[in-house]
C-alpha cells in the first residue's frame, strides 16, 4: 500500500485492469476504501473532511488468468490516431454525491484494443482532497477506475500511456475528462455585490453620452466572393484608458433584400490578435476585438501590444484592485457600443446607405468562447435586443470559488479581488434575457472549470430556455477522439 495522503478525489476504490479480448474480468486485489460524506451542507462536509486523518488507499491492477492479450503494442502501431475511449457506468453527469463513479478506459489503435507497459492516472475532485496519481499495468489495454465524490461537483481524470520507464509514449492522445455529481446543485461560491446593478447602470448611463457612430468602415479583402467585408471602428466614450473606439470586421452578404438578414455578433477569446473575417449566410456578422486596436497590421504590431501595453491585461492586480480600473470594464462597454451600432445602422433609418434597412429587425445572436463567453454574457445581460446567446467554454465563471471551498482551481484565472465580482460571468447569467445554448463544456477543461461553467448554467434566468452540452475527453483547447456528449436542457419557465 502506498500513502497518498488526503485524496482529493473522492476516494479511489481502486484501479484494475479488465480483460479485453475474452470478456472476462480479473480478480482485483483487496483495497481499502476512503469514504467521503454524501450528506449535509457543503460547510458540514468541509468540516468533516478537515477532521479526517491521513489515510492510505491501495490502487491495484490484476490481469485475469487465461485472458488473451491485445495483439497490438501501441508503440509499434502505425495508426494515425492512438487514443483512449472512456465509458462510465451511467450518464457521466448524472451521478449523485456519494455514488460510485466507474470509468472504463480502453487504449485504441486502428479501431482495436492495444496495449502498453503502463497507464498513468491522475484523479482530482471538487471535494477538497489532495489529487491522487499512480501507475497500473497496461498490458491488457483496459483499465477500470472507481471514484466517489462527497459533494456536488466534478471528478477530473487524466490518463496517459507510458513505457517501462514511466515516460509518456509519443503519439498517444492523453485522456482528459471526468464526471459530475449532483450538478444541478452547483452554485457560485461567493455572493454577488449588493450594488452590482447600480454599478452597471451607472456605466451604461455614462456610455449613453456617446453615440455608436462609425469612425471608419474600410472595405477589405473578403474570404468569400458573395460577401463584402469592412474593417470598422465604432466611436467609444472619450473617458477611457485603453482606446476611444471599438474595432472589428463586419461582413455583409451582397445583394441582400431589405429586411432579410439577421445580426450576428462574435466575441474573441483572450490574448491580442486580429478578429476573424467570418461570413455567415443570411447574417450580418460583426467579429469584434476585445481591444481597441488597429486592424490589418503585421503580427509584430499585435505581439508588441501583447508584450507591452496589453501585457497581462486581465491579470494585473493593480488594475483589478478597483472595479473602475478592471480591464474588462472598458472591454464590455466597447462590446455594448458595438451592439448598439448594429441595432442602429442596419435599421430602416440607419445613417449609412450601405447598411440601411438590411436587418430583419428581430433576430440578433451573440456568440463567444472562453473570454468571448464572458463578453457574450455581459452584453446579453446589459444591452436589450439579443434573441439568442451561444457559448463555448465560457470563462471567468465563479472567479472567487475556483480553488476555494474544496473546488478545483482553474489553471488560468486572475487572483480574486472584490472588484472582479462585478465581472464574474455567473453574475451576468441571471440577467440574460434571451435563449441560451452552451455548446461545449469540457469535462477535462480546467481553464473554464466544469463546476464554474455549471454554476453559470444553473444561474441563467429561468424565464429563458437554456441548453448545455458537456463533452467527455475535452479540454479548453480541444476535444479528443472519444468526446461523448451529455446534453441538459430546460424550457423557459413562465
Amino acid at each position: 500500500m502506498r500513502k497518498l495522503g488526503r485524496l482529493a478525489t473522492v476516494l479511489l476504490l481502486g484501479a484494475m485492469l479488465l480483460v479485453g479480448c475474452s470478456g472476462k474480468t480479473g480478480t482485483p486485489a483487496k483495497t481499502e476504501e476512503m469514504t467521503g460524506t454524501g450528506t449535509g451542507t457543503r460547510e458540514e462536509q468541509t468540516t468533516a473532511r478537515e477532521e479526517e486523518t491521513e489515510d492510505m488507499t491501495e490502487v491495484t491492477a490484476e490481469i485475469g488468468k487465461g485472458s488473451a492479450k491485445p495483439k497490438t503494442d501501441i508503440r509499434k502501431s502505425t495508426a494515425t490516431k492512438k487514443y483512449f475511449t472512456c465509458t462510465t457506468n451511467k450518464d457521466a453527469v448524472a451521478y449523485r454525491a456519494g455514488e460510485e463513479i466507474q470509468f472504463t478506459f480502453k487504449l485504441i489503435a486502428a479501431g482495436e484494443t492495444a496495449c502498453c507497459p503502463k497507464f498513468k492516472y491522475t484523479v482530482a475532485a471538487d471535494d477538497g482532497r489532495t489529487p491522487a496519481e499512480g501507475y497500473v499495468d497496461g498490458s491488457m489495454g483496459v483499465m477500470t477506475l472507481k471514484a466517489k465524490l462527497g459533494v456536488a461537483g466534478f471528478v477530473h481524470v487524466q490518463l496517459a500511456a507510458c513505457d517501462e520507464n514511466s515516460e509518456p509514449i509519443a503519439g498517444v492522445e492523453l485522456f482528459d475528462g471526468g464526471a459530475g455529481a449532483d450538478i444541478d446543485q452547483i452554485r457560485k461560491i461567493k455572493d454577488e455585490p449588493a450594488d452590482f446593478d447600480a454599478f452597471w447602470n451607472a456605466q451604461l448611463k455614462a456610455l449613453d453620452k456617446t453615440m455608436p457612430e462609425l469612425i471608419e468602415a474600410r472595405e477589405v479583402a473578403s474570404p468569400m466572393p458573395d460577401f463584402t467585408v469592412y474593417a470598422v471602428k465604432i466611436r467609444f466614450s472619450p473617458d477611457n484608458t485603453w482606446g476611444d473606439y471599438a474595432a472589428g470586421y463586419l461582413s455583409v452578404p451582397k445583394n441582400a433584400a431589405p429586411g432579410s438578414l439577421a445580426l450576428f455578433m462574435q466575441f474573441n477569446g483572450a490574448s491580442v490578435y486580429e478578429p476573424s473575417k467570418e461570413c455567415r449566410r443570411g447574417r450580418i456578422t460583426l467579429c469584434i476585438s476585445p481591444h481597441s486596436l488597429e486592424l490589418g497590421q503585421s503580427e509584430s504590431y499585435y505581439s508588441a501590444l501583447k508584450e507591452g501595453k496589453l501585457k497581462r491585461y486581465g491579470f494585473n492586480e493593480t488594475y483589478n484592485a478597483s472595479r473602475e480600473t478592471v480591464y474588462f470594464r472598458e472591454m464590455i462597454l466597447r462590446d455594448v457600443q458595438a451592439m448598439r451600432f448594429l441595432k442602429t445602422y442596419f435599421t430602416a433609418d440607419g445613417a449609412d446607405a450601405r447598411f440601411r434597412g438590411l436587418w430583419d429587425g428581430k433576430n440578433l445572436t451573440l456568440a463567444g468562447g472562453s473570454q468571448g463567453g464572458l463578453q457574450c454574457a455581459a452584453v446579453a445581460a446589459l444591452e436589450p435586443g439579443a434573441t439568442r446567446a451561444e457559448f463555448y467554454c465560457p470563462w471567468l465563471c465563479d472567479v472567487g470559488g475556483c480553488g476555494t471551498d474544496g473546488r478545483q482551481a482553474s489553471t488560468y484565472m486572475p487572483t480574486w479581488t472584490e472588484a472582479l465580482e462585478y465581472y464574474d460571468s455567473v453574475n451576468f447569467a441571471k440577467r440574460i434575457r434571451c435563449d441560451v445554448e452552451i455548446k461545449s463544456a469540457g469535462l477535462g477543461d480546467y481553464v473554464a472549470t466544469p463546476a464554474g461553467v455549471t454554476a453559470f448554467y444553473n444561474s441563467i434566468n429561468p424565464a429563458v430556455s437554456k441548453q448545455i452540452t458537456y463533452r467527455q475527453n475535452s479540454t479548453h483547447a480541444a476535444s479528443g477522439v472519444d468526446a461523448k456528449a451529455y446534453v441538459r436542457k430546460q424550457a423557459a419557465k413562465g
